[in-house]
């Protein structure tokens, strides 16, 4: 019995990765680690109490609750978040932690921001990329630092230079996401008329958030809006919020009055995934994505279609890699089922969901998430590519076969040994 225990350690050390230890790419790759989500050493008795969470996890009688960023720090989940608040819609930035994301703290709140992003410098700083609202829709950006993600410095302007003019008040710089990479900081942000805003990537290669920054262009990605940069088993991708054109926007409010509603007219902003598809040493090519899925997320009574026919389902979504923490990714998403409210905002709630693959998805409490008919999957999200995330799968089924392979062996000299033995005798 012992040669075979240990013929199937010995196969199990080759094939399978130990408990805890980082696959080639996953999370434990130095690149993207400033933009990473869950840090091994930030966990410290966090958890995700998954069996007792319930849809939506953040939710307000008297706030909107939108564009988060999430973060595990010092062994608490921190959440940074629009909070959209009074008859216009006034936005400040909402501050709450949870240690296992059922409850959590009560909201701080640092006024005038809004659409946090958060990365992390070299030394452990945290750094916040956000939009500061001088008056109504009117924005630019600025960042802020932190050592905690409790106490924030005061703000800055951020890639100032890049700036629309400012004495146009329709014009605005939003959703500021960056990339911490070898050949600088790259800058995603969506500048423009509050109808039509397009995305830009800029780029800074002193790595400062001073710059100077210069604008590369305009990604291959549509319209897009609040986006987050992250790697995934080593490459760079960007996680987003479709923005519907004019064109669509007419066909939808045209569907709505013949009283067509979801699935087959669909919510106006959807997450997709994209996969960096140049080289990420190339500033031009950060302009190159190539779309890996959209993100399904089923629905629920909090975020469908109710009475006023408009309602949004995933918006502004943001993806955290915890499998260093628990093996599953964990999507947070803003939805409503009116627009109405808080300024044109909508009553918006926080919801999460979670999947091993980012493929299916499943909510809480460990519901297994309805499938999504291939007609309705592929009108919306174009040709899905397999996208790199989802390696352990794989792994197991060629640990087992292997394994199995090598009892199977083992089994075999064993018994022609005994064999032999009796024959002997």
């Amino acid at each position: 019995m012992a040669p075979l225990i240990a013929v199937i350690a010995v196969f199990a050390a080759l094939v399978l990765p130990a408990e805890g230890a980082e696959r080639p790419g996953a999370a434990g790759d130095a690149v993207g680690e400033a933009n990473r989500c869950v840090e091994r050493a930030e966990v410290k008795g966090a958890t995700v109490a998954w069996d007792r969470i319930k849809n939506p996890i953040l939710s307000y009688p008297d706030a909107a609750v939108k564009d988060m960023s999430v973060r595990l720090a010092d062994g608490r989940w921190r959440i940074l978040f629009s909070f959209a608040r009074g008859p216009e819609g006034r936005f400040d930035m909402g501050v709450v932690s949870s240690s296992d994301l059922d409850s959590f703290s009560k909201p701080e709140v640092v006024p005038a921001l809004a659409s946090p992003e958060i990365t992390r410098r070299s030394d452990g700083t945290w750094i916040i990329a956000a939009q500061q609202y001088d008056q109504p829709k009117l924005a630019r950006l600025r960042v802020l630092t932190s050592p905690d993600l409790e106490t924030f410095s005061d703000r800055k302007p951020l890639a100032v230079e890049l700036g629309p003019d400012l004495q146009e008040p329709k014009q605005r710089m939003i959703d500021a996401a960056l990339a911490h990479t070898d050949a600088g900081l790259f800058l995603a942000y969506k500048e423009g008329y509050i109808v039509g805003t397009s995305p830009r990537i800029a780029h800074s290669p002193s790595g400062s958030l001073q710059g100077p920054w210069t604008v590369i262009g305009r990604p291959d990605v549509g319209l897009f809006e609040n986006y987050q940069f992250f790697v995934l088993d080593g490459t760079w991708h960007m996680l987003g919020t479709t923005v519907p054109s004019i064109e669509e926007l007419v066909k939808h409010l045209d569907l709505l009055e013949e009283g067509v509603t979801a699935p087959e007219n669909p919510p106006t902003h959807r997450p997709v995934l994209y996969r960096l598809a140049g080289d990420p040493e190339t500033p031009a090519d950060w302009l190159k994505w190539e779309k890996v899925r959209e993100i399904v997320v089923p629905e629920e009574r909090w975020n469908t279609f109710a009475e006023d026919g408009d309602y949004e389902r995933s918006n502004s979504a943001h993806l955290c890699d915890a499998r260093a923490l628990d093996g599953y990714f964990y999507l947070f998403y803003a939805g409503s089922n009116e627009v109405e409210a808080f300024g044109g905002t909508g009553h918006a709630k926080l919801g999460i969901a979670r999947s091993k693959d980012l493929k299916t998805w499943e909510l809480p409490p460990g519901k297994k998430a309805p499938k999504v008919p291939a007609a309705s999957a592929e009108s919306r999200a174009g040709p899905a590519q397999d996208d790199r995330s989802s390696t352990s799968l794989p792994l197991a089924a060629a640990a087992v076969v292997v394994l199995g392979l090598a009892v199977a062996a083992l089994g075999t000299v064993v018994m022609r040994r005994r064999a032999n033995s009796s024959a002997a005798r």
